[in-house]
């Protein structure tokens, strides 16, 4: 019997250990969740940011070719800086879009990670739960049979 109710308070133990790793892998898991939308809200900003300028650029080019603008050369002078500037918002946008896309793929990669960690960690709880329950029947049939034996 001593042996049974030491393997008890090892699988209690045991149990306890497990619910906290999973407690550990649910919070990796939800703080990579929250990196992961952190880096898709960054990508759509970007996207929609890029998706602006293509558009002011385009209306701008519009502008420059009506003729009351084609006969000011102070307009034309400034709707040129103003599409070098553009030209520049757009190229810079569109170079920290290809790091924006590695980092959600990498934020993507470690979320399934921290998920299979979590899903691996509550597995193995539902192992030494199954085995405490069998255990602990165990020693319950053990109990009653001493006391009917007694």
């Amino acid at each position: 019997m001593p042996s049974m109710r030491n393997r008890l308070a090892r699988l209690d133990g045991l149990r306890e250990l497990h619910r906290v790793r999973i407690l550990v892998c649910k919070m990796r898991y939800l703080e990579t969740k929250r990196k992961r939308d952190e880096a898709a809200r960054s990508l759509n900003e970007r996207e929609a940011t890029i998706c602006q300028c293509k558009a002011e650029r385009s209306s701008l080019f519009q502008y420059l070719h009506r003729q009351e603008v084609m006969e000011t050369p102070l307009r034309v002078e400034r709707v040129h800086d103003r599409r070098f500037w553009l030209e520049y918002d757009l190229e810079k946008e569109e170079y920290y879009l290809e790091m924006d896309r590695q980092d959600l793929n990498e934020a993507e990669s470690q979320l399934s990670q921290a998920r299979q960690e979590w899903l691996r960690a509550q597995k193995h709880q539902d192992l030494v739960k199954q085995q405490w329950i069998a255990l602990q029947r165990d020693v319950s049939r053990d109990i009653e049979g001493r006391e009917t034996g007694d």
